[in-house]
């Protein structure tokens, strides 16, 4: 396990780790070149909103409240936020949205500024992303009473925001190893079954190869559907036949339901 599966916000060496695991390219930290190409990486998402870096803020804050109001002139829609109500002197101990602004700070001169926040307006973080602009929402803020400074490598980043662009949640995870644990059971029974076949005397010789392309493009046909519960073995000659035969002509292979009939009820004997 790494370290970047126990934490919800990862920082750049996280983030580095991340990739490298499913971008299958080692960022190696140690390297100048790496780092520039992790940190562009990180710039690019980031610009594109795809990627929305947080600060952790620990202090006195004062609780603000906005509404967004919209006007209309002519073509052009213009919304303006106005204060509602502020809370004075809370304390808090939260992760904050760093804005468009403020990172544009960050990243100049290699990464190497920092930038004070003290009297900015901040946004807390929100695992749904940043408030929405539009006509009447209430939007909350706020605004930091306390001299704090950030730089660049005090950024971190949510986990939340890299699964979605590999389209992977946890459940997703959960589904793709269970497919992987019955590919490999399926791959096992092609090796074993070849091995019996070339186990047979010489006077099979004939129908060895005939047999051995016919159990391949079978077992072919059940990695490509890789779900099935025990139950559907049951009826060697039943609707989940039928479904094998009809999956395998839609992949361009040809077998006879007698043939995978026979399979299934070793599969079932496996299983």
């Amino acid at each position: 396990m790494a370290l970047y599966d126990i934490n919800e916000f990862l920082t750049l060496n996280d983030v580095a780790e991340y990739l490298t695991d499913k971008c299958n390219y080692d960022f190696n930290l140690e390297y100048s070149i790496d780092q520039d190409r992790l940190i562009e990486t990180i710039i690019q998402l980031v610009r594109n909103h795809k990627l929305h870096p947080v600060f952790h803020y620990s202090g006195s804050v004062d609780f603000l409240e906005k509404k967004v109001i919209t006007s209309k002139s002519g073509r052009f829609i213009n919304h303006e936020i106005v204060s509602l109500d502020i809370t004075h002197d809370m304390t808090v101990r939260d992760y904050y949205f760093v804005s468009d602004k403020n990172f544009d700070k960050l990243i100049e001169n290699n990464c190497s500024n920092y930038i004070n926040v003290i009297n900015c307006t901040i946004e807390p973080y929100h695992v749904e992303g940043k408030q929405k602009i539009f006509e009447n929402n209430i939007l909350y803020y706020r605004e930091i009473k306390e001299d704090f400074s950030i730089i660049f490598h005090d950024l971190l980043y949510p986990k939340s925001d890299l699964a979605k662009l590999f389209n992977q949640t946890e459940a997703d995870t959960e589904v793709i190893e269970k497919l992987r644990e019955k590919i490999a059971g399926l791959e096992n029974q092609l090796a074993q079954a070849k091995t019996e076949i070339e186990d047979k005397s010489a006077n099979d010789e004939p129908t060895h190869h005939k047999s051995v392309g016919s159990m391949q493009a079978l077992v072919t046909t059940l990695i490509k559907m890789a779900e099935y519960d025990k139950a559907d073995l049951a009826d060697p000659y039943g609707e989940f036949n039928k479904l094998i035969q009809a999956k395998a002509e839609g992949l361009g292979l040809s077998v006879k339901k007698d043939f995978i009939a026979k399979w299934l009820k070793k599969a079932d004997e496996v299983l």
